[in-house]
């Protein structure tokens, strides 16, 4: 059976799923942050954009369908090199491992989530969600 295109902007695919399929995922983040200038940012800046914006690009595709782990490996790498002030001429120094950065703010780190988690996160709640009774 092929796959239908897409529904209020989720491919409804019914074969195997590669990142191919959610490659507009990726295109939006990049597009997105093609438009920001790193580095007129500060540090606190680039992490408010990456966690108010830039996490928020993907959530609603993640709360529908498992996105392949490739993919979020790519998006977290651009999503790293946007808080550090990476270019694609040049990478900074990373001041602290991007697990640190993703430590939850009550251990007195950033509170960033990665793309898997986020994932994992909305997908188990929309399972809990469909199991309850009504």
């Amino acid at each position: 059976m092929e796959d239908l295109e897409k529904y209020l902007g989720v491919p409804l695919i019914h074969s195997r799923s590669n990142r191919g399929k959610y490659r507009f995922i990726f295109d939006k983040v990049n597009k997105r942050l093609s438009n920001w200038k790193t580095m007129n940012l500060s540090l606190t800046g680039r992490v408010t954009q990456d966690k108010y914006v830039l996490q928020a690009i993907p959530s609603y595709v993640m709360q529908t369908s498992m996105i392949p782990k490739g993919l979020c490996d790519v998006i977290d790498h651009k999503y790293k090199g946007f808080i550090w002030g990476d270019t694609h001429r040049q990478r900074q120094v990373h001041l602290t491992s991007w697990g640190s950065i993703c430590t939850p703010k009550s251990y007195a780190w950033l509170g960033l989530r990665t793309a898997r988690n986020m994932n994992l996160t909305a997908m188990m709640i929309h399972i809990a969600n469909s199991s309850e009774p009504t």
